[in-house]
């Protein structure tokens, strides 16, 4: 790894803004991910750099990243993302890209088994994680051996701010939502 590129990772890891990103850069750094799954999309700077970080992490090795983004059908209050625009600017890293437009709920059933052995999910304040039955039932089976996943959630105080979810927080809200799919059955 060259000096500017460990230059660029420590950077990003203790000074980059937001402050609230750099927990995502520290956890690059600590498991080295292959695969990265993000729902709901951020920016695709960050997306490009979440990707550059875990290539320098990993040296020779490949890098996928699939995410789950209404992209073109965003809502207004969201920055506009164009589909064909984001996967450009992303395939020019080199990793294997794959952009699934849609919603979580809806989208998330028909890829979940391709998106098995992920390393690191990362699911955005901006979906809307009241009614993401889908995902938590299948989010458990697509976490690889060392999987890991940081929820983005909304302070009181409008600011953003990641967090991890432990393997029982995951099976608790899988639980959960199995509970309510046969609530809603009965």
């Amino acid at each position: 790894m060259s000096f500017s590129a460990r230059l660029k990772g420590l950077y990003l890891r203790f000074f980059s803004s937001p402050g609230s990103d750099r927990i995502l850069y520290r956890t690059i750094h600590k498991i080295k991910p292959r695969s990265i799954v993000e729902i709901g999309m951020s920016s695709t700077s960050r997306s490009r750099l979440l990707i550059e970080q875990s290539q320098f992490a990993l040296g020779d090795q490949k890098v996928s990243l699939t995410v789950i983004d209404l992209f073109d059908g965003r809502p207004p209050n969201l920055p506009p993302l164009k589909l064909i625009e984001t996967h450009r600017i992303l395939c020019k890293t080199g990793a294997t890209v794959k952009l699934v437009p849609g919603e979580e709920n809806s989208t998330l059933p028909r890829i979940a088994n391709s998106l098995q052995n992920t390393d690191l999910v990362l699911i955005s304040s901006s979906s809307d994680l009241r009614n993401q039955v889908q995902l938590w039932f299948y989010l458990p089976r697509m976490l690889g051996e060392r999987g890991q996943v940081l929820q983005q959630v909304t302070l009181e105080n409008g600011r953003k701010q990641w967090r991890e979810l432990t393997g029982k927080q995951i099976l608790s809200l899988n639980q959960t939502a199995q509970d309510s799919k046969l609530r809603s059955v009965a």
